[in-house]
């Protein structure tokens, strides 16, 4: 989708589904799905720009009409979110605020731009991992990574401060604690892990585990920890269930919903990324399959590229590949007849 494609009209959002039901929508940050920055189907209200977009001189387009921008764009569409906050609701709202933070090159507000200099920066490579059982591939940290990785932070605090403002907004409005908040990221990041790896594009924790935090007191208690496997494709289904409205059968995700409640979630999931035209990154095509207790990554375009098996419960930074090991075979089999499952449950086929 991010290559120009668009989704498929035929299948619904989350937020067309929302606004049928007679929810008032907003969509106020990156799109990414197309170039274009035109209004998208299932939103009342559109405040978004083309791509990437910048930190900062950006043109927004606000409800069809193109607005010219100053102001750094964390703050600048925290801004527009506030405003939406505190109009009046007739209806009940779904608010969809997605930051261009932090995606690189990274450029922190200029209040950020000294933060952390006294902190010493560290690559989070473990002495102790066992590179050799590893491909080769996506080690190579920049000369620079010391003062990026760096920057990645100072960027990040304008996104803390926007929550913060968010759940500011929704407490003076009263209605924070009748309001849903889910926070979570779309990836992943290296800084350095593996020998050195940097960015995303891989079946390592670091790259596909991301910040999920959920508000909703009438349902989660607060300071709670989970520790089920949920995926961020969840979060569509969760909401559509909390607003009384059927999740259509086109969603692969599943609600978390009877994990709160204290069921049991999903035993396994998918994995897949798929090698870019883009040669700046030179990522292999790769397909994995997690459990509770072990991952298993293959590379199936990729003859040379050695598969991986990771023991979650005694390797949670995945140090050993456990490949070709005593007593290993069975679980091999058993992760790959696990893989293929997933892949006719989900459809699979490569783009």
């Amino acid at each position: 989708m991010n290559n120009g494609k668009y989704p498929n009209p035929s299948i619904p959002t989350f937020p067309q589904l929302l606004r049928k039901a007679g929810y008032q929508t907003a969509f106020i940050g990156k799109w990414h799905m197309g170039r274009p920055d035109s209004p998208r189907s299932g939103f009342d209200h559109w405040v978004s720009f083309s791509g990437q977009g910048r930190y900062d001189k950006n043109k927004l387009i606000v409800d069809g009409k193109t607005v010219r921008s100053e102001v750094y764009i964390t703050d600048e569409l925290t801004n527009y979110a506030v405003r939406f906050l505190k109009s009046k609701h007739n209806k009940p709202f779904m608010l969809y605020l997605s930051h261009k933070a932090v995606h690189a090159p990274f450029k922190p507000a200029k209040r950020h731009e000294n933060l952390y200099s006294d902190i010493e920066i560290k690559s989070q490579h473990n002495p102790s991992d066992n590179l050799a059982t590893k491909p080769e591939w996506g080690r190579k940290m920049d000369k620079n990574w010391k003062s990026q990785i760096r920057d990645y932070m100072r960027s990040l605090a304008a996104v803390d401060e926007s929550l913060g403002r968010v759940l500011e907004t929704l407490e003076a409005e009263n209605l924070l604690n009748d309001t849903v908040v889910v926070f979570a990221g779309d990836n992943g990041y290296f800084h350095g892990e593996h020998g050195g790896m940097w960015d995303k594009r891989a079946a390592y924790e670091p790259s596909i585990r991301i910040p999920l935090l959920m508000r909703y007191p009438p349902l989660a208690r607060g300071g709670s920890r989970c520790d089920a496997m949920v995926l961020n494709m969840d979060v569509a289904p969760t909401l559509l269930e909390l607003a009384g409205v059927s999740v259509p059968g086109t969603m692969q995700g599943q609600s978390w919903l009877n994990v709160l409640k204290g069921r049991p979630g999903r035993e396994s999931f998918l994995y897949e990324y798929f090698q870019e035209v883009d040669r700046r990154f030179k990522r292999p095509t790769v397909l994995a399959v997690r459990t509770k207790r072990w991952k298993y990554v293959t590379y199936p375009l990729a003859d040379k590229l050695t598969d991986e098996l990771y023991d979650m419960k005694n390797d949670p930074q995945e140090l050993d590949n456990m490949i070709g090991g005593a007593g290993c075979a069975d679980v091999v089999e058993q992760m790959k007849k696990e893989l293929e499952r997933l892949k006719r449950k989900t459809n699979f086929r490569f783009p």
